[in-house]
């Protein structure tokens, strides 16, 4: 059964019937080893998922920036003759 413990004027709920709601204060303070341990497992995984996906995406930017170039060069070769008498540079 809960306990209403008052709290300078005011009531808060505790199971465990001391004010912060576990048996020791103290030991509460800050984050465990275990909670940091598996925050940083769950990002690795995250981690491990994302970077395949991460590197597909560069390869095909680089495709893409590939066939861009390709693209232009074509036109280049195409076009400089209707600029000069239908005839090639000779570099």
């Amino acid at each position: 059964m809960e306990r209403i413990i008052p709290m300078q004027g005011s009531y808060r709920h505790s199971a465990f019937g001391c004010a912060s709601g576990f048996p020791d204060e103290k030991s509460r303070i800050g984050f465990t080893l275990v909670e940091l341990l598996v925050v940083i497992g769950i990002i690795a995984i995250l981690a491990a998922i994302l970077l395949p996906a991460l590197a597909q995406a560069r390869r095909k930017a680089l495709e893409i920036d590939c066939l861009s170039n390709v693209e232009q060069m074509t036109l280049a070769v195409t076009m400089y003759p209707n600029d000069f008498q239908q005839r090639f540079g000779l570099a």
